[in-house]
């Protein structure tokens, strides 16, 4: 039987209630009903114990760096500033092994957007450690089921993505599941509303300095993927950004989506590989189609 997850008014913006303003107990909650202050999302991967040459993938040590800063940040500004919000995406078992006992070292709680069609093989986090991660308060939501662009996706793979990923966490979980992050940070309002179609309320991408909105039912925000460059400093530049920044940041994510958009999501893909070190054929790369299926917006 599913534990019902707080409903709240999609059209008044408020998707369930903060149980306070510190990160403790506020980070991986639903997002909040007053516009005055606004939730910043950073999205994690991989934590391993060691330094990588990955660009998106964090030491132990850099990661408790972060979230040393995260609790001190919460502390001093409370509800005056914007409220940091951990998320990872894919599963990995680093997840499990490293970045969860740090979260649970300094009381935090994140988001896991797994891979469900992963979930249980090699490289990947078990069920029994996600039954483990949700009893200790964090939310396990939907990365999908095979890591493929949602984009390229026709409408019968969409639905496997979307609502066979949802099902099959809830039926292994026992708890609602009601948000999913984009593999590859790409997206439609067609996947947005085949999220709607399935009983998703959130949907989050990889673009942190788009403003948030509603499309239906489901609230779509940004989320900042964190790097193994990102500093402190860098974390505070981000969560204290102005309206000038801010609008030179959305222009900045607005001509790489255009650089993408010129070159389409294979050459775009083997470009983002050789620039954030990434070795193709690992298990969390995601999957880019020379071939774009039939029936798909």
């Amino acid at each position: 039987m599913l534990n019902p997850r707080p409903r709240g008014d999609a059209e008044s913006g408020s998707l369930g209630s903060h149980t306070g303003s510190e990160l403790p107990s506020g980070a991986g909650q639903t997002f909040t009903a007053d516009r005055s202050r606004r939730d910043f999302v950073f999205g994690y991967h991989e934590v391993q114990e060691e330094p990588s040459e990955y660009f998106y993938q964090l030491s132990a040590k850099q990661f408790e760096t972060h979230l040393i800063f995260f609790s001190e940040y919460a502390r001093q500004h409370g509800s005056k500033r914007s409220r940091p919000v951990i998320t990872f995406d894919d599963g990995h078992r680093s997840n499990y092994e490293v970045a969860f006992p740090l979260l649970e070292k300094f009381s935090c709680k994140a988001i896991f957007f797994v891979l469900t069609g992963k979930v249980g093989t090699a490289g990947f986090v078990s069920w029994e450690q996600l039954r483990k991660m949700a009893a200790a308060g964090h939310r396990i939501e939907s990365h999908g089921w095979s890591h493929r662009l949602l984009t390229q996706c026709s409408d019968l793979a969409l639905t496997e993505e979307v609502e066979r990923s949802k099902k099959t966490l809830e039926d292994h979980l026992g708890s609602r599941v009601v948000a999913m992050s984009a593999p590859g940070g790409r997206w439609s309002e067609r996947i947005v509303e085949s999220c709607e179609r399935f009983g998703l309320m959130e949907f989050f991408h990889s673009n942190p300095w788009e403003l948030e909105r509603a499309c239906g039912t489901v609230r779509i925000a940004g989320r900042l993927m964190a790097s193994s460059s990102m500093s402190s400093a860098d974390l505070r530049k981000n969560l204290d950004a102005g309206e000038i920044r801010r609008f030179a940041m959305r222009s900045k994510y607005m001509a790489k989506d255009g650089a993408r958009r010129l070159l389409g999501d294979s050459l775009y893909h083997r470009i983002w590989c050789q620039l954030a070190n990434w070795k193709s054929g690992e298990e969390t790369e995601v999957q880019v189609s020379q071939r774009i299926e039939g029936n798909r917006v």
